[in-house]
Formats: structure tokens, sequence, C-alpha cells
């Protein structure tokens, strides 16, 4: 399990949306708790499925995606967003 914090500059070209369709498509699980983000895995992912949710969370925290992830499920939680 991974916690990020959520407040790192967000690099330009970030799509929070689409990567937490995809973490969530490749075996991933992302919860928000108050101001930490956690990334879990489904246990027993085969290696394909997991080298690739390596390579969403290296994403994540080199472009400071935490902030936008989080504020996307802020916003969907509330209802502001489907």
């Amino acid at each position: 399990m991974a916690s990020i914090p959520a407040s790192p500059p967000l690099v330009a070209g970030f799509d929070a949306k689409e990567w937490i369709a995809e973490w969530s498509a490749h075996g991933g699980i992302v919860i928000l708790v108050d101001d930490r983000l956690y990334l879990r895995r489904q246990p027993n992912l085969p290696y394909p499925l997991s080298s690739h949710l390596d390579r969403l969370s290296i994403i994540l925290i080199r472009c400071g995606g935490g902030q936008a992830v989080a504020e996307h499920l802020a916003q969907r939680r509330e209802g502001v967003i489907p």
C-alpha cells in the first residue's frame, strides 16, 4: 500500500479521471481518507497487471497528481460530478 500526500504541484496534462479509470481497470484500488490518498492492489495480480500499476503509481508520484485525484474523488463523493 502506498500513502500519497495530496499536496505536490500538478504537472500539466495529468487527467485524474483517466488515471483512476486505468488504475481500477488493472486491479488497483484508490481510497481517499481526509487529505490522504491510499493506493491498493487486489491480491494475487498477474505480473502484467502489477507491472502496469507500478508504472501508474510512478506517474502519479512524479507528476504530482495526488491532489487532482483526491479532488476528483471528493467531488464524486459529494455528488458534484457523476
